[in-house]
């Protein structure tokens, strides 16, 4: 399965930390997928439920040569 990422509108992580309390940074790295437990899988799904979140795929940038 490809590393998806999830992206919300300025300010919403900020409110998904209050809901769960926890930090921002704990939400970032969730939404980014850099975390694997059942917290992580709640944050996300509250993300593209609630907060508008939209789930995109990652993409590599090639090196220049």
């Amino acid at each position: 399965m490809e590393k998806t990422i999830i992206m919300v509108r300025h300010g919403k992580v900020k409110e998904i930390a209050k809901v769960f309390g926890i930090s921002k940074t704990a939400v970032s790295l969730a939404l980014r997928g850099h975390r694997k437990n059942d917290l992580t899988k709640k944050i996300r799904h509250v993300a593209l439920t609630q907060f508008d979140g939209v789930e995109m795929q990652q993409v590599k940038k090639e090196s220049k040569k």
